[in-house]
């Protein structure tokens, strides 16, 4: 049996849609674990709408613990023997289930395994794509990925499976593997998915089974998340490179990928964390290691336009204070 499991935390304006997509797969032998995070918008009252239905196991935390604490909690007691993660953004495609399934029964002994998906907006909703969606099948056979396949993707970029709810594991895994790393933020899915790799060589279903919706209000776009990213990001990374690139031979496609990807991203990140937190998009861009002279340069300056945004606010607040003093 697939048991899929659903972390919540204030998902009002999008959560309708999330469990209706699980509650109308075509492969309908599951069981579907939701549990909140205490939650302080009106996202239970939408949960125990659907709680009549048998597949459905509802539970609140009494604390906020935090994405992969959930996911640990609600994964202990799930029975099914296949994990699907969920999100409460998104929405599944009919047949995601099923292909799951498949790809699963195809190569039992995998480590993971990883779909792909289709952009959304915060307009589209559920109802509206059904009627719009068709299965493309042809050809697209899922792949055991070897180890240089996957560190070169990895490498790439910067995960394998590109977003939490694209991915499930066998719950043996998950056990063998301790679980998620509690202590991550941002990139506990990522790390869980690099221990994963020492045990098995994962799948990656070319077919698209998930509407993957990007929206304004998403975390993964504040302040708190682009600096958690960063650090998190880049122990994974470092973890990556010592243990594998060696024996893959990638070092030299790892230098490649830091200079001319993941740094300029990450400064672009800082930049963006400039406009409303200069101070810390400056401890960001401090953080970002690189030997080379042309991205120090870029860095350098990005710290002289987070430093006039901080001069400009410091004449602002003079300015108030004067006007207050008249």
């Amino acid at each position: 049996m697939i048991s899929v499991v659903l972390p919540v935390y204030n998902g009002v304006e999008f959560l309708n849609d999330a469990i209706q997509s699980v509650l109308h797969q075509e492969f309908a032998e599951f069981e579907f674990i939701i549990i909140d995070d205490c939650s302080t918008d009106h996202s239970i009252e939408i949960i125990q709408k659907y709680t009549s239905d048998p597949r459905i196991h509802f539970a609140q935390n009494k604390e906020n613990k935090g994405l992969f604490a959930t996911l640990n909690k609600a994964i202990s007691i799930a029975s099914g023997s296949f994990i699907k993660v969920w999100s409460q953004d998104d929405i599944m495609m009919p047949n995601c289930l099923s292909v799951f399934l498949s790809a699963q029964q195809s190569q039992p002994n995998h480590s993971f395994i990883w779909s792909q998906s289709e952009q959304i907006s915060s307009d589209d909703d559920y109802d509206s794509l059904i009627r719009q969606y068709s299965a493309h099948k042809e050809g697209l056979k899922p792949e055991l990925w070897d180890l240089p396949k996957v560190v070169r993707h990895f490498l790439f970029c910067g995960n394998l499976h590109g977003n939490i709810s694209l991915f499930g594991f066998r719950k043996k895994v998950w056990e063998e593997l301790n679980g998620f790393d509690q202590t991550l933020v941002y990139s506990g899915d990522i790390e869980f998915t690099l221990r994963a790799i020492d045990m098995a060589s994962p799948i990656c279903i070319a077919e698209k089974t998930v509407w993957l919706r990007g929206h304004p209000g998403q975390p993964s776009r504040s302040v708190k998340h682009l600096s958690f990213e960063l650090h998190e990001t880049s122990l994974v990374q470092e973890r990556l490179r010592k243990k594998h690139c060696s024996s893959t031979n990638l070092t030299w496609f790892a230098i490649k990928c830091e200079r001319h990807i993941r740094t300029p991203y990450f400064v672009s990140n800082a930049l963006l964390v400039a406009r409303k937190a200069p101070l810390q998009a400056i401890h960001m861009l401090n953080s970002i290691s690189s030997e080379y002279g042309m991205i120090r340069a870029l860095i350098y300056w990005s710290h002289s336009k987070i430093r006039r945004v901080l001069g400009m606010q410091k004449m602002v607040e003079l300015n108030e204070e004067k006007k207050k003093v008249h």
